[in-house]
């Protein structure tokens, strides 16, 4: 600001902004899952992913509640994830569980964020899981829960380069 009096000038750099222009902010960019042919609307709130074997070649994000039932395969490829403002229901059951891998080296894993019910994840088999960090979010777990319980059982999560494979903050649950 330029002191009127004095002349003087003076300049004070920010570190940090809210502003977000031109800058990717994965959680207000919704996909457009009614373009996904695997997904299935439920109900005004729900969606799900029908049985099969899918490769997620783009980042999801969706903001509605989103069950995966069982016998379902998703194969996410390098910079591909999940994201669900709501509830996550992962569905499988011991004959036929669900699948999250990737399809090549690594994906970027999971982010459920203000879900409000429970979450459950259920006979599942999560692999091969890095963080998540795409424009303004970088998450240091592979599968994050944030202001979302969730109850975990029966899953196995193997092989992850991320902090932790799984964060769960500001949540109920059960493992």
């Amino acid at each position: 600001t330029a002191m009127s009096n004095d002349k003087n000038l003076r300049t004070h750099k920010l570190d940090y902004t809210l502003l977000v222009d031109d800058i990717n902010n994965p959680l207000i960019e919704y996909t457009d899952i009614n373009s996904l042919n695997f997904f299935e609307k439920i109900d005004e709130n729900t969606y799900k992913i029908k049985k099969g074997k899918w490769i997620i070649k783009d980042p999801i994000s969706i903001s509605k509640n989103l069950t995966i039932v069982k016998g379902t395969e998703l194969m996410f490829e390098d910079n591909s994830y999940l994201i669900v403002k709501g509830n996550l229901k992962i569905l499988g059951d011991e004959n036929q569980k669900v699948i999250l891998r990737s399809a090549g080296q690594s994906w970027k894993g999971i982010y459920v964020y203000e879900g409000g019910g429970q979450s459950i994840i259920n006979h599942a088999k999560i692999s091969d899981v890095s963080f998540l960090k795409d424009g303004i979010l970088e998450l240091t777990g592979g599968i994050n829960f944030y202001m979302s319980d969730v109850k975990i059982s029966n899953t196995s999560f193997i092989n992850t380069n991320a902090e932790d494979f799984s964060n769960i903050i500001h949540s109920n649950f059960t493992l």
